[in-house]
């Protein structure tokens, strides 16, 4: 399955990546607003604008985040930077 997020470099969007993956693994399909057609898959790609690459390295390798605590992203997904989105 794939994802594709806003700005991974703002709270909104690393909340919205918990958000889709908690929801997709509990096959929920009524996300806030929207409805999620991949309910019950567990996403395994993240598609980003080359403009937020560093940000999404950073969320799916990092052992910590910012402030020391334990990174539970880290290795969730696979990347895929689409110039098209830019």
């Amino acid at each position: 399955m794939v994802m594709s997020l806003p700005n991974m470099n703002t709270k909104e969007g690393k909340e919205r990546y918990q958000l889709v993956r908690a929801a997709s693994a509990r096959g929920d399909a009524r996300l806030p607003g929207r409805w999620w057609p991949g309910a019950g898959v567990k996403p395994s790609v993240l598609v980003v604008a080359p403009a937020l690459e560093e940000a999404a390295l950073k969320l799916l390798n990092s052992e910590n985040g910012p402030g020391g605590e334990t990174n539970p992203w880290k290795g969730t997904a696979s990347l895929i930077v689409a110039p098209w989105l830019a």
